[in-house]
């Protein structure tokens, strides 16, 4: 799967409210990049923009089995999953921070 290619998609559709057609396209890139975290973040952005909170926090689920072993990084996606509704976990991530 050509992911930049399907990233440019689903803004297109976005943008000609084809908001329905999302959904599958984020799917698709998910399972194609299961453990790939900034993907994901940005799948589960997407899926917020189009008001699919459901998807978005079920990327968000998989984000959390999949985090890296890396402090910084750690603290990135607790930033990133903040904005995306997730506080209690994000404040999880950052608190283990300091």
């Amino acid at each position: 799967m050509d992911t930049d290619k399907a990233f440019k998609n689903i803004q297109n559709n976005i943008k000609n409210e084809k908001y329905e057609l999302v959904r599958p396209e984020v799917d698709a890139i998910v399972d194609a990049n299961s453990n790939d975290v900034p993907i994901l973040l940005k799948c589960a952005s997407l899926l917020k923009v189009v008001e699919d909170e459901r998807g978005c926090q079920a990327i968000i689920d998989r984000i959390l089995k999949v985090l890296p072993d890396d402090p910084d990084k750690k603290f990135e996606i607790g930033i990133a999953i903040r904005n995306l509704g997730r506080a209690e976990d994000a404040y999880g991530l950052v608190k283990a921070y300091s």
